[in-house]
């Protein structure tokens, strides 16, 4: 199955994880997230933020994901949205325009 997704999140990894296996779960991370994970030096953490037109992102792949690797984590958030249903709609037919919050 596919979907239209916005997907946003952070996480932050804790102090003494090795570098081979941050990049071994930011792997993980990106092929369930199917976006690039960035890295903020101001913050210390990492963001990712994507649409995606044509997702098969789920929220059991993700925990799966952050459960097997939980104990590396200080956090970790995500948001998913689902994209195919609109939340308003405006139409314009026969001179007459109409809006409906979904």
């Amino acid at each position: 199955m596919s979907w239209e997704t916005l997907t946003i999140g952070s996480f932050k990894f804790k102090e003494d994880v090795d570098e081979k296996v941050k990049e071994k779960i930011i792997s993980e991370l990106e092929d369930v997230l199917e976006c690039k994970i960035k890295y903020y030096d101001d913050y210390d953490d990492y963001e990712f933020e994507e649409v995606n037109w044509t997702s098969h992102i789920t929220g059991e792949k993700i925990k799966e994901v952050i459960e097997k690797y939980k104990d590396y984590f200080v956090y970790f958030e995500v948001s998913i949205f689902y994209l195919n249903e609109p939340d308003e709609e405006i139409s314009l037919r026969n001179g007459e325009i109409t809006a409906v919050l979904i």
